[in-house]
């Protein structure tokens, strides 16, 4: 797989070893300047010998994990704040990154029977939050599709 970023100075578009030795981003995170604002950096590791695939996201306001600080969402794909979790706060997300999906379940929220799934971190594990699998009620199908994250399980990091 190949990283479309660059590190420092250096392009890398080559091989699989420069990817795991200049792009690899254990636990820590490292600013890839780019010339695309708010562009999703594909960062792509190789899967073999266990390594996780990450990528990154640039621009202002990227939500990440507030356990490890892998890239989760863009503030841009907010749809609503007015959402509770299990912890407090929670934001209605178009789409995040950086997550692994969990089994499907019924669950009742405070807005009805909805079927969803947890979301974890790919780096950490710790659960961030839920998708939303399917709703029962016609007026809370617009949530199918979409990701709750959890406030306290996030934190928002502004780039400089």
């Amino acid at each position: 797989e190949f990283c479309y970023a660059m590190t420092g100075s250096d392009d890398i578009e080559g091989t699989k070893s420069n990817v795991a030795a200049d792009a690899w981003l254990p636990r820590k995170l490292r600013r890839y300047p780019t010339p695309f604002p708010c562009a999703i950096l594909l960062c792509v590791v190789s899967s073999l010998m266990g390594r996780v695939f990450k990528r990154y996201l640039s621009g202002s306001g990227i939500f990440r994990c507030a356990c490890c600080f892998s890239h989760l969402a863009l503030q841009a794909d907010i749809v609503s704040k007015a959402f509770q979790g299990k912890h407090g706060a929670a934001y209605l997300f178009d789409k995040c990154i950086n997550t692994i999906t969990g089994q499907s379940e019924e669950r009742l929220l405070t807005t009805g029977l909805h079927v969803v799934a947890d979301i974890t971190c790919i780096d950490c594990g710790d659960v961030v939050g839920w998708k939303y699998e399917d709703a029962y009620d016609d007026s809370q199908k617009y949530k199918i599709g979409k990701v709750i994250l959890e406030r306290a399980l996030i934190q928002k990091w502004r780039e400089q």
